[in-house]
């Protein structure tokens, strides 16, 4: 098995959608969300439109990563996975 090695990082702007999907683009990202509200405890799939809270403190799923974007139907969305 080859290892692996983190020589750096760099932090993306909180609330700037544009430095996201350029990150993005290069490579996964490490997020962090926050997933206490109901909307996000009864998602099942699809593109999730339902209300976020704001507070990490409570509820936060870890580790996920954005993985991909994209558009459909007019909507778009970041492709978020949870580690397993």
């Amino acid at each position: 098995m080859e290892a692996v090695t983190i020589t750096g990082y760099n932090d993306v702007p909180q609330d700037d959608e544009q430095s996201l999907l350029r990150a993005l683009a290069r490579q996964p990202l490490g997020v962090a969300m926050e997933a206490s509200g109901r909307d996000s405890q009864f998602y099942i799939g699809g593109v999730f439109c339902g209300s976020c809270g704001a507070s990490l403190g409570h509820g936060a799923r870890a580790p996920t990563a954005a993985v991909g974007y994209g558009s459909s139907k007019g909507i778009d969305y970041v492709i978020v996975k949870e580690a397993t």
